[in-house]
């Protein structure tokens, strides 16, 4: 689990807007930096510790996985939109050091042609200002990429829920690692 961290946060550290990657490439990180780190492994830990077998293992660690996925994708929203107010983070820090998450990748893949090239400027400059972050915003939301987002959030709570079988969870099981799922997501810092 260290070393999953470790390895995803440098890899996070590099993740810069400016080199375009792929979303594949954002969300693997984000998956070695938080997803497995906040959600994963502290549950199949716990499950080694309680004696559970490997099918419950393999459950977990699905459940995890995705619940971590869509923590670190809503996190990727709240480092955008979110209020600073709320989060204890400004919500200037992801676009102004030009971290490519989520949200930004996908943001240049659905914008429009002039908008995209817009906002690739944006994050080319070498400071952004208050209007800069503003507009970049307003590319992003204009883009379709959070509502997405969203969209995506929500199918990873669904495949996470999914690999909860009433087979290998009882009821109070599942509706605990339900709310859980939800804790994750459905936050605002």
């Amino acid at each position: 689990m260290r070393v999953e961290l470790a390895t995803g946060q440098f890899a996070d550290l590099l993740n810069d807007a400016r080199t375009e990657p792929p979303l594949a490439a954002v969300l693997a990180i984000a998956q070695a930096k938080s997803g497995n780190y906040t959600v994963r492994c502290p549950l199949e830990m716990g499950a080694v510790m309680a004696g559970c077998d490997a099918n419950v293992l393999d459950a977990l660690g699905r459940y995890g996985a995705a619940v971590g996925e869509a923590f670190q994708l809503r996190d990727d929203i709240l480092g955008i939109f979110g209020s600073q107010a709320v989060t204890g983070k400004p919500a200037d820090t992801d676009l102004g050091e030009r971290t490519a998450t989520s949200v930004v990748v996908l943001a240049r893949e659905m914008a429009t042609p002039s908008a995209r090239a817009e906002l690739s400027e944006l994050l080319h400059r070498p400071r952004l200002g208050a209007a800069e972050i503003t507009r970049a915003r307003t590319l992003i939301s204009e883009s379709g990429a959070p509502a997405r987002i969203e969209e995506m959030i929500a199918e990873r709570v669904c495949r996470a829920r999914s690999a909860l079988a009433p087979a290998l969870f009882a009821a109070p099981m599942r509706a605990a690692l339900g709310s859980m799922a939800a804790a994750c997501t459905e936050r605002d810092a």
